[in-house]
């Protein structure tokens, strides 16, 4: 059995047709295909669920749609993504609440810092002031984060462990650094 834990099949790109890999005898084949027949190919190969986690705020009714379409196949994980933070509202927050506290989600995510793009002060801030919300709001609904982290370990790490009594575990999606690096997140769950 095996759950693909981070997905974005709600990005336009899986609309209509479209090519994919598949492993078949060995070695990898591109097929063409829509959503239904990947779904149907992934079954068929054991995958049993799919975890769709959120990239962009303003993209969640569209992940809405594909849950709502493909109810027994696809999870849900809602959240702002690092290099959405400025672009998204503070006030969302109350919305991303409304969303995660109204839809049967599984994680919170993708939340975490990305700091690859040489950032500027304001955005550390806006990252980091989503990333701590984020925290919280998977401590009340008792949620896993998908955690996005990128060129920003020091500064996740710090954060993790100051809101160590409340974390849930979860997955650390998007990692570039060392296995010393990788040990610390797996000593706080992930």
């Amino acid at each position: 059995m095996i759950i693909d834990s981070h997905a974005h099949y709600s990005h336009k790109l899986y609309q209509g047709e479209y090519p994919y890999a598949c492993y078949e005898d060995g070695s990898f084949d591109a097929q063409m295909g829509n959503i239904s027949s990947m779904i149907d190919m992934m079954q068929q190969k054991h995958i049993v669920t799919c975890i769709e986690a959120a990239t962009s705020f303003d993209k969640i009714e569209d992940q809405l749609a594909l849950i709502s379409k493909y109810p027994d196949y696809f999870r849900l994980a809602l959240g702002v993504h690092p290099d959405k933070c400025t672009k998204t509202s503070w006030s969302n927050r109350k919305k991303l609440k409304e969303y995660v506290n109204n839809n049967d989600i599984i994680a919170i995510g993708e939340t975490g810092l990305d700091y690859h793009n040489k950032i500027g002060f304001f955005c550390k801030i806006m990252q980091k002031r989503w990333f701590k919300y984020q925290l919280r709001l998977a401590h009340h609904k008792n949620l896993p984060l998908i955690l996005h982290t990128r060129m920003a370990d020091y500064d996740v790490l710090r954060i993790l462990r100051r809101h160590s009594a409340i974390l849930h575990g979860g997955v650390a999606h998007c990692f570039v650094s060392d296995y010393q690096t990788a040990r610390q997140y797996i000593d706080l769950g992930y």
